[in-house]
C-alpha cells in the first residue's frame, strides 16, 4: 500500500511526455554508473554536444584496445598475444554483437608488466585506472606477470581470464565474489575461468543498451529526466560478539533511498553461511530491511565475513558489509601429544590418543569412533582431566569429555599415510566429527 500511495505522489511531478533516464542496474561498477549518471545529467540541461562527447567512453559494441610490454620477453608476449585473442573470442561468443580491434588510441590499454611495486595496501597483480575523459582510455589496466611471493609468472589460461575481467571492466561490470565466474579475481591466481558466464553476459548486454539509448537521445537531441537514487547505510558493522559455535545469528540491515528514483540492490555473501530475505528495491524516501540469517555450526574463531552489496547508486556501487565476531568451538577434538598431527609406526603398531570435550557440557554424546585410511581399530570412553589449548590460547584447565583410543596396524604401507578419525553422535546440528592425522 506504501508504494502505492508514494506512486500516486510522485506522478504529478513528472509529466507524461518526460523520459526518464535509465538506472544502472546493480551489478555495475562505479565508473559505469557515474557515465550514466553525467550523460543524463547534460541531457536534461541540454548539453547535447558535451553529454555526445561524454558517451565515447561509455561502453561501446565496438571495442578498441591497445597492449604494450614493459620489461617483458618475445615469447611470454607472445603467449599474452594469444591470450588475448582468446579473451576477445570468449567475449564474442557470449555477445556476437562486440567487434574488437587494435587501435594505437584505444578504449582499453593493457601493460603487462613484470610485477606491480607494493602500495600502501600491500603487492597488487592489477591496477585499474578509469576515465571519463575522451581523450583516454576508458580503461587503462596494469597487469602484473609475476605474483605471490615466490614470483611465480601467470599461465595462458591465467592470462585470458584477466584480460576478461578487463574487458568486464570496461562494459561496466561490477567485481564479483563468486568464484569460477567471469568478475572473480583474487589477487595472485584463484579460481578462474575462461568463459564468460550468464550473468556478466546478461548484465554487458544491458549496459550496452542503455548506452545506446543514450546516444540516442543525444543524436536527436532530446532532453530527459535525470533522477536517481541515494542509498544511505546506518552501519556497515555487524558484530555478533563472543558466541558458542551452532549458535544461529540473525540481523536486520537497513538501507535508506535518500534520492529521486527507485534504488535497486542485490547481496552477493562470500559465504554459504548466509541466507538472506529481502525485496530488492527501495523508492525515494523509504527504507528497506534486509534481515541476514547466519549459520555458524561450521566454524570456530575469529571470523569476519563479507556481504556484498550491490546498488545503483553510483557513489555506492558496491560496498562490504563485514559480519564478524568470535564464535567458540562447541567442541574440541584433538590429540594432545602431538600438535603437528603426525606419528612414526613402530613394529608393535601404534596407539594413539584423541580427546572430546567443550567449555561446560558437550551439546552431545559420542556414540561410535572409526579409523578410515588404514587398519585400525577406535574405542570411546569418558574422560576427566587437565589439558592445554594453545589453538585457543588457553593453559591449563580441568576437562570433562571423553578420550578416544585408536589402534592402528603395523601392517600399514612404508610412507606417509593419511589417517582419518569420524565420531558419530546423537546430534542432529553436529551427526558427525572428524579430524586426520599422518
Amino acid at each position: 500500500m506504501i508504494p502505492l500511495l508514494l506512486g500516486m505522489i510522485v506522478a504529478p511531478l513528472i509529466q507524461q511526455d518526460e523520459v526518464m533516464a535509465p538506472l544502472p542496474p546493480d551489478g555495475t561498477n562505479a565508473a559505469y554508473q557515474q557515465g550514466i549518471k553525467d550523460v543524463s545529467t547534460l541531457l536534461e540541461a541540454g548539453d547535447f554536444s558535451a553529454a555526445s562527447t561524454r558517451i565515447k567512453n561509455l561502453p561501446d559494441k565496438a571495442v578498441s584496445v591497445g597492449i604494450s610490454f614493459e620489461g617483458i620477453d618475445p615469447e611470454t608476449q607472445k603467449i599474452f598475444t594469444i591470450a588475448a585473442e582468446q579473451s576477445f573470442q570468449a567475449w564474442k561468443e557470449a555477445l556476437p554483437e562486440l567487434t574488437f580491434k587494435k587501435d594505437a588510441k584505444p578504449k582499453i590499454k593493457i601493460s603487462l608488466v613484470s610485477s606491480i611495486p607494493p602500495g600502501a595496501d600491500g603487492e597488487k597483480t592489477l591496477v585499474l585506472f578509469p576515465s571519463p575523459d575522451p581523450s583516454e582510455p576508458a580503461v587503462e589496466a596494469v597487469l602484473a606477470l609475476k605474483r605471490l611471493s615466490s614470483k611465480i609468472p601467470i599461465d595462458a589460461n591465467v592470462m585470458t581470464a584477466e584480460i576478461n575481467f578487463i574487458i568486464g571492466q570496461y562494459l561496466g561490470l561490477e567485481q564479483v565474489p563468486n568464484p569460477l565466474t567471469t568478475m572473480f579475481r583474487l589477487d595472485g591466481f584463484g579460481a578462474r575461468t575462461i568463459k564468460i558466464d550468464p550473468n556478466a553476459r546478461q548484465l554487458a548486454q544491458k549496459t550496452l543498451e542503455q548506452v545506446r539509448i543514450l546516444t540516442d537521445h543525444a543524436r536527436k537531441r532530446e532532453k530527459i529526466v535525470a533522477a536517481f537514487p541515494e542509498m544511505f547505510l546506518a552501519t556497515k558493522d555487524l558484530d555478533f560478539g563472543s558466541i558458542i559455535q551452532g549458535e544461529n545469528q540473525q540481523f536486520q540491515l537497513e538501507i535508506v533511498n535518500r534520492g529521486k528514483a527507485p534504488l535497486n540492490f542485490a547481496i552477493r555473501p562470500d559465504c554459504s553461511c548466509f541466507a538472506l530475505d529481502f525485496s530488492p528495491t527501495v523508492q525515494p524516501g523509504q527504507t528497506g530491511i534486509v534481515t541476514i540469517y547466519m549459520s555458524t555450526k561450521d566454524f570456530q574463531g575469529h571470523q569476519d565475513k563479507g556481504l556484498f552489496l550491490y546498488t545503483n547508486d553510483a557513489e555506492n556501487a558496491i560496498t562490504r558489509i563485514s559480519v564478524h565476531g568470535l564464535i567458540r568451538p562447541a567442541y574440541r577434538l584433538r590429540a594432545i601429544d602431538n600438535e603437528d598431527k603426525t606419528y612414526l609406526m613402530t613394529d608393535a603398531g601404534l596407539k594413539i590418543s584423541y580427546f572430546l570435550y567443550a567449555d561446560g557440557e558437550l551439546p552431545f554424546e559420542p556414540r561410535k569412533a572409526a579409523i578410515s585410511g588404514v587398519s585400525g581399530v577406535a574405542s570411546i570412553r569418558p574422560w576427566e582431566g587437565e589439558i592445554t589449548d594453545p589453538e585457543l590460547f588457553e593453559g591449563k584447565q580441568v576437562r570433562k569429555g571423553y578420550q578416544i583410543e585408536i589402534l592402528l596396524s603395523p601392517s600399514v604401507a612404508v610412507g606417509r599415510n593419511l589417517v582419518a578419525l569420524l565420531v558419530q553422535t546423537d546430534s542432529e546440528e553436529f551427526p558427525s566429527l572428524g579430524a586426520n592425522f599422518f
